[in-house]
C-alpha cells in the first residue's frame, strides 16, 4: 500500500493499493492520520473485497486416477524423491522399484535384498536411497542407475521398521540417516562410510517408527505406547 499526503486535507492520508510491480489496484482512498491498526485492517479488506475475485474449482479426491502395477507381492512402503519426479516403492517380493511419475512407468527394478523390504527413504539431496528389510539389512542405492552402492549394511538382527535422513539444513552433503528396528533401538548410519555410528537405546520393546526432526532432535516411537527424544 502506498500513501501520499493530500494538499488541503492535512488530517488525512491518501492510500493506494499496488501490486509488486507498482500497478495501482482499485481507486484511492483517504483515511485519517490517526487511524489505528484495526481501521487500517478494515480498509485493506475493503480494498481487497472491491477487486475481482478468481474462482478455482477444487475437485474432491474420491476416486483412484491410476493404478501402477509391477510388484509381485504386497507394497509395504513408498517414498517420493525430493523433486517429486520419482517414486520409490518396496515390497514383499524383495525388490525396490523406481517409478517415473510423469509417465507412470517403471525406471528400475533394484535387487539386493533377501527378505521382505519394509521401509525406504530418499536423502534430502536426492543422491541416495536407503531401504531396510525384514532380516535387518540395509541397502544403499544409486537412484540414477538403479544399482547397489556398495555392500548391504548389517548389524541389525530384526526388522527395519523405519528410516529417516538428517535434514539437509543441518548437514550438507547428506550423509547420515537413522533407522528404527524391532530389536528395540535406533541407529545412526553414515552412507559414505557405510557403517553404524551411534546406537540409541532406551526402549524395551520394538521401535516402530523414527523421525529426524528439523531442530536436530531424533524421535522414536515404540510398542510401549511411548516415544523417546534424542538430542544430538
Amino acid at each position: 500500500m502506498e500513501t501520499a499526503s493530500e494538499a488541503g486535507m492535512s488530517n488525512t492520508v491518501m492510500c493506494v493499493l499496488t501490486d509488486p510491480e507498482g500497478t495501482h489496484l482499485g481507486s484511492s482512498m483517504y483515511i485519517p492520520q490517526t487511524a489505528g491498526p484495526l481501521q487500517l485492517t478494515q480498509l485493506v479488506n475493503k480494498f481487497l473485497n472491491n477487486q475481482q475475485q478468481a474462482v478455482f474449482r477444487i475437485r474432491p479426491v474420491n476416486r483412484c486416477s491410476q493404478t501402477i502395477a509391477g510388484h509381485a507381492e504386497a507394497v509395504l512402503c513408498v517414498s517420493f524423491s525430493p523433486d517429486g519426479k520419482q517414486l520409490a516403492s518396496v515390497s514383499g517380493d524383495t525388490t525396490v522399484r523406481l517409478w517415473d511419475l510423469n509417465t507412470e512407468t517403471p525406471l528400475f527394478t533394484c535387487k539386493g535384498h533377501k527378505n521382505w523390504v519394509l521401509s525406504i527413504a530418499w536423502s534430502p539431496d536426492g543422491k541416495h536411497l536407503v531401504s531396510g528389510s525384514k532380516s535387518g539389512e540395509l541397502c544403499c542405492w544409486n537412484p540414477k542407475k538403479g544399482e547397489l552402492d556398495g555392500n548391504p549394511l548389517t548389524g541389525r538382527k530384526k526388522w527395519i521398521t523405519g528410516i529417516s535422513w538428517e535434514p539437509v539444513h543441518l548437514s550438507s552433503p547428506c550423509r547420515r540417516f537413522v533407522t528404527s528396528s524391532k530389536d528395540g533401538d535406533a541407529r545412526i548410519w553414515d552412507v559414505t562410510l557405510k557403517k553404524s555410528l551411534i546406537c540409541l537405546s532406551g526402549h524395551t520393546l520394538a521401535v516402530t517408527c523414527v523421525k529426524w526432526g528439523g531442530d536436530g532432535i531424533i524421535y522414536t516411537g515404540c510398542q510401549m505406547h511411548s516415544f523417546n527424544a534424542y538430542y544430538r
